[in-house]
């Protein structure tokens, strides 16, 4: 059975430098800060739709929406459906 060793990016990034292996180092970096920006990103697109599709309670009042239909709205819209 074959022990898996885990490495520690940035200490391998470190040793790259110290050897003057900067384009090893380089690709390191790259990759760390891609990550970090991939999520940082993927945390704002997660805000922007919760603020899109969450509806704030708070916003909506009763008195807003008018709830009452009067008999000649009915009638106006009975009248429409049978002409289509």
């Amino acid at each position: 059975m074959t022990k898996e060793v885990e490495t520690n990016p940035i200490s391998d990034m470190i040793d790259h430098i110290h050897n003057s292996e900067f384009e090893k180092a380089s690709a390191i970096w790259d990759d760390a800060i891609g990550q970090r920006v991939g999520d940082a990103l993927d945390q704002e697109k997660i805000a922007v739709a919760q603020s899109i599709y969450t509806i704030d309670n708070e916003d909506l009042d009763d008195d807003d929406v008018d709830l009452e239909v009067s008999d000649e709205e009915l009638e106006a819209a009975a009248a429409d459906l049978e002409e289509v």
